[in-house]
């Protein structure tokens, strides 16, 4: 079964010129100009049915190509949040699967670039560890053997525990301003757990702070964070 091509007419949608193609049958559909230059269309001709499936499965791809590059521009994004990005845009799986074929091989995708730019990022704003880095980016779809590699090399046991001195000391201050320092070593390491600092870097963080604190002499409790 075919239909005759009645009309083609150029339209501008969303900033974008298309080329709206008007079917014998009432129905009409838009392809990008270059795809219509490309296949040599024009009014009288014949289109079979997977003639024009092809048609719509190629804009389409063309489409979710396009919407990628715009969305990767702003920003290194990972392969997981690629994705659901065009999902929530509407797009099919196969026009997806193969808008993420081309962005990996283009290099526009790169989930360890985007790990390390990540953690880079989250290590000039301070105030996070590791663990909870790996959480994060395993959250955004990294695979988890990468989340790690990358986590490890970029905060080091050293550099881990120089971010969590000063976050510590950030806590103690204000624990010291709000007269609870009695606890104030359990507390803030607690809070340097909860901020994805390893037990043993937080719990030293901790007491090194506390015992910083101008005009208040404290000595640490004898046991280590709760677990």
């Amino acid at each position: 079964m075919s239909e005759r091509i009645v009309k083609l007419r150029v339209i501008r949608k969303r900033g974008r010129h298309r080329v709206c193609v008007e079917l014998s049958s009432g129905e009409s559909i838009e392809v990008a100009p270059e795809a219509a230059v490309g296949r040599h269309l024009k009014s009288g001709d014949e289109l079979r049915a997977e003639e024009i499936e092809t048609l719509r499965a190629e804009d389409e791809t063309l489409r979710a190509r396009q919407r990628l590059a715009q969305y990767l521009a702003l920003r290194v994004k990972s392969v997981a949040n690629a994705r659901l990005y065009l999902e929530k845009a509407g797009f099919s799986e196969r026009a997806i699967n193969t808008a993420l074929s081309d962005a990996l091989a283009n290099g526009l995708l790169d989930d360890h670039r985007f790990a390390l730019r990540y953690v880079r990022t989250k290590r000039k704003v301070g105030g996070v560890g590791p663990l909870r880095l790996v959480h994060e980016l395993i959250a955004h779809g990294v695979e988890p053997s990468l989340a790690e590699e990358i986590v490890r090399q970029e905060l080091g046991s050293d550099q881990e525990q120089r971010a969590a001195d000063v976050l510590a000391r950030k806590l103690a201050q204000k624990f010291a301003h709000a007269g609870e320092t009695a606890d104030a070593v359990r507390r803030i390491c607690d809070s340097l757990r909860r901020r994805g600092f390893n037990d043993d870097i937080a719990y030293a963080a901790a007491e090194r702070a506390v015992k910083d604190l101008p005009n208040n002499p404290m000595r640490p409790p004898s046991t280590i964070c709760d677990m």
